[in-house]
């Protein structure tokens, strides 16, 4: 509901907005796109997404990073939704972390805002900090998804 709210409000802003979710199942990472930038009517996709799999947090951004290459804006935010917990059978830890963080990287080099909402708990927090750095804010619960997106976006767009 909370990423619809969003979504919903940046199209009435004009501001063009992608929503895509993500999950690992059977060692495959999937990236799925529930609203892409063109598509205003199609906000109500968001209702698709549900929580599954393992997740592999570097292999989606880096496939966040060629979706954004392949778009003609000029300044590119990118929010991400996470519990900093990166990890399925084969990757976890200590590499998951910094392959994420490596990722995180690429995308800022791209010239992507790159901002964390982090809902995950204390043993998380040092691993969203290395992801994400000062670009991290936390939720203390999902429920705050929305404002606190609304805010982040309201600061970038001051600071463009």
């Amino acid at each position: 509901v909370q990423g619809y709210l969003i979504a919903a409000d940046l199209t009435r802003c004009q501001i063009p907005v992608r929503v895509a979710g993500f999950c690992s199942v059977s060692g495959c990472t999937v990236l799925r796109v529930f609203r892409d930038y063109q598509e205003t009517d199609r906000n109500e996709m968001i209702f698709d997404y549900v929580s599954a799999g393992w997740n592999r947090d570097g292999l989606a951004l880096r496939a966040m990073r060629w979706l954004m290459a392949q778009s003609s804006g000029d300044r590119r935010l990118l929010i991400v939704l996470t519990d900093a917990s990166p990890s399925s059978r084969d990757y976890r830890g200590k590499a998951a972390v910094e392959d994420t963080a490596a990722e995180a990287a690429a995308l800022r080099r791209q010239g992507v805002t790159v901002l964390c909402v982090f809902t995950g708990g204390d043993r998380e927090l040092p691993a969203a900090r290395m992801i994400y750095g000062r670009d991290m804010v936390r939720v203390p619960a999902v429920g705050w998804f929305a404002d606190t997106v609304g805010k982040l976006i309201q600061s970038r767009l001051a600071e463009l």
